[in-house]
């Protein structure tokens, strides 16, 4: 016992030392951080701006040490510019959002720190508004343009579909990191772009950076996203034998290979890739669904059937779908079916004129992945209610002709509004991008980025 209390001790502190980063970066627990406290007061540290501010910076959001974080900063005589970005990004990295904003306002001086931690926080919750406001505000309080910003301004860009800006924002970057490179790498994966994510790796290579596995998770996403099967099958060995990175890519074969199973008609492999994920989420629905969708796309009627019947006999129910678009500062929102928007007469009868109009072209509806329990014209009227084709028809009479149609789907797109969306595209000279739960899709003149991979 004695062995292992002096193994999480923490090591002494003295006031003429400046504490380690090591010492914190160790901290484990609660209790961990709580000792280190503790003797920071009995050495007479107790106001001590250098060692409170380290203890801020490295309180961890995950081992609730916010509080804690926060009890100190609040004691605090005298406040040095760390603990005040040290408080703000551990707000930020909780998720609470809020509290980290109110404590960056009041902030005496800001650097890069503060701002990339603010803009951080907002990204992870995907509220793509406020860090827009806080790049104009950093260009207004001219702090300068160290490259941890620049890294998020072009992660930011390619979450918002806009694949131009974070390529200007990186063409522009007198220095870059390995962060640089990866987000880039990933950021076109991520928007269908493959051929341009392996060009990134090979600049990569080439400026003598080594990839991480971050870095090789976006570029085997670029290669199963977009059929680039023997390319992935090459940089899934070469990230073992050249970088001697073990592959933990379980995220990317659930979302992205049983796409390629669906548009290759693979079900054996869909079902290896996919019964695995059951064993480790079983509650899952978006899985589910996924494999049920493949056994409709290959006709296993029977295998569709026994995939719901285990889902009523789980209790899992499928998320409902929802569509989000932003017209003129103001987001709507759209559910299947939806009739509480105030245009909403108008929006149906876009969609009606939009259908006859895709019609004319030979649009048939792809009923497959609609409940096989009601008839194929009721399908073909539920599949004219989905979320996805009420915000193009608003996004049509909410715009002029030729402005860009930006959704964002909280759910995979089903085949149907992807064909749809296709279609828009080339009949009405319309880019339509929808982020879905997997990927962005640029649609553009009749073709999507991520060639029906998805």
């Amino acid at each position: 016992m004695a062995t292992m209390m002096a193994s999480i001790s923490p090591p002494h502190i003295s006031p003429e030392t400046n504490p380690s980063r090591s010492l914190f970066e160790n901290c484990q627990s609660m209790n961990h951080l709580k000792q280190i406290h503790s003797q920071s007061i009995r050495r007479g540290l107790a106001y001590n701006p250098i060692v409170n501010s380290k203890i801020i910076t490295y309180c961890r959001a995950p081992c609730g040490a916010t509080e804690v974080a926060l009890g100190i900063f609040q004691s605090m005589k005298k406040r040095h510019i760390i603990s005040w970005t040290g408080i703000v990004t551990r707000f930020a990295d909780a998720g609470q959002i809020d509290l980290a904003q109110k404590y960056f306002d009041q902030m005496p001086g800001r650097d890069f720190a503060s701002w990339t931690a603010m803009i951080d926080g907002y990204l992870r919750l995907n509220q793509f508004k406020e860090v827009l406001f806080l790049f104009r505000a950093l260009d207004k309080n001219h702090v300068n343009n160290d490259i941890q910003v620049a890294n998020a301004l072009i992660d930011m860009y390619f979450k918002c579909g806009n694949v131009e800006k974070a390529v200007r924002v990186f063409d522009k970057m007198a220095q870059k990191n390995k962060f640089t490179w990866t987000a880039m790498i990933v950021g076109h994966a991520i928007n269908g772009q493959g051929k341009e994510a392996l060009d990134m790796l090979s600049d990569m290579l080439k400026a003598s950076i080594t990839p991480d596995e971050v870095t090789y998770i976006g570029v085997l996403c670029a290669c199963t996203r977009t059929g680039m099967v023997d390319d992935g099958r090459k940089f899934f060995s070469s990230m073992m034998t050249e970088h001697g990175i073990e592959p933990n890519v379980t995220a990317l074969w659930v979302h992205a290979l049983p796409g390629a199973c669906r548009v290759h008609k693979n079900v054996e492999m869909a079902e290896r890739q996919l019964n695995n994920f059951f064993s480790w989420e079983p509650e899952d629905s978006a899985v589910h669904v996924l494999l049920s969708n493949i056994y409709a796309a290959c006709n296993r009627w029977e295998n569709l059937r026994g995939v719901r019947k285990m889902m009523m006999d789980r209790g899992i129910k499928k998320t409902p779908g929802c569509s989000l678009i932003e017209m003129n500062g103001i987001v709507h929102e759209f559910v299947a079916g939806d009739h509480s928007h105030p245009q909403s007469e108008e929006i149906y009868s876009k969609l009606d004129e939009m259908i006859e109009d895709l019609k004319i072209s030979r649009y048939l509806p792809n009923t497959l992945e609609v409940s096989l329990n009601i008839g194929e014209e009721e399908n073909e009227n539920v599949l004219n209610r989905h979320s996805e084709k009420l915000a193009i028809a608003f996004g049509m009479i909410s715009s002029e002709p030729g402005v860009t149609i930006r959704i964002v789907k909280n759910l995979r797109m089903c085949v149907d509004c992807y064909l749809v969306a296709t279609l828009v595209s080339r009949i009405y000279n319309r880019e339509v991008i929808v982020r879905d739960s997997t990927l962005f899709h640029h649609f553009r003149n009749g073709s999507c980025c991520c060639k029906d991979y998805w």
